[in-house]
């Protein structure tokens, strides 16, 4: 398939604009206005950091609606994202910071610097000059056999990933899935792209509600989960 990330979700975005896309506690979010968020902070992204394709753009971000934002801006800005658990420790932030050669550090103060200026920029679609061999995000090993190294995946690959020659799966807009892993992890990339590549939700799981398993299966009950995904150990 000859599309990008950001092509599938823009396809979504207009064949389902009211569908909701991503649950975070009580803030809902549909499609049409995750497209135009997205189309904002691109725009400022790119005019500010005269972002180009494959620049690296760190985040460092908590688990909730905005990440899901921040992410997809930078990808139709045209840049790769590298995700930064912000309770990593320092020592390990400065050196992905370093070896990515960020143009910024996309973080909360970062968020809120946008947000200050949203209305300065356009939620028609933004035109990224982006293709399938693009690079998407870049993901760091933990390091522990020495120095952490990024590990780099291109747009076709996550599309490849959901979208088979001869379909595997049945995912449709009527499914409800689960962001339960660190976008650190690269189990996320499945949990985030398979609602927005087919028109499901996304329910974002908060970090306290991951570590209480009793709060958890009320949260499934609640959103009526469709498809779940865990490791063994959590399951």
């Amino acid at each position: 398939m000859d599309k990008t990330m950001v092509d599938l979700f823009e396809e979504q975005a207009r064949a389902t604009p009211n569908n909701t896309a991503v649950v975070y506690g009580e803030s809902v979010i549909t499609y049409k206005e995750l497209d135009e968020l997205s189309n904002q902070f691109a725009s400022y992204l790119k005019s500010t950091y005269k972002i180009v394709a494959d620049d690296l753009i760190c985040l460092k971000l908590d688990r909730n609606d905005w990440m899901i934002v921040a992410i997809l801006a930078v990808l139709k800005s045209g840049g790769a994202y590298v995700p930064i658990d912000p309770s990593y420790p320092q020592e390990r932030i400065d050196y992905i910071l370093k070896d990515t050669n960020t143009k910024v550090l996309i973080d909360a103060f970062e968020l809120e610097a946008f947000k200050k200026q949203q209305d300065n920029y356009g939620k028609h679609k933004f035109n990224a000059d982006i293709v399938p061999s693009n690079l998407a995000y870049v993901i760091y090993t933990s390091g522990t056999t020495g120095r952490p190294k990024g590990t780099l995946i291109e747009h076709r690959n996550v599309v490849r990933l959901l979208k088979t020659d001869n379909p595997l799966f049945d995912f449709s807009s009527n499914d409800v899935w689960t962001m339960f892993h660190s976008y650190c992890f690269d189990f996320s990339v499945w949990e985030m792209y398979g609602p927005l590549f087919f028109g499901g939700k996304l329910v974002i799981v908060p970090e306290l509600v991951a570590k209480d398993p009793k709060e958890f299966l009320g949260l499934l009950s609640k959103n009526q989960v469709t498809v779940l995904n865990q490791t063994p150990a959590a399951f």
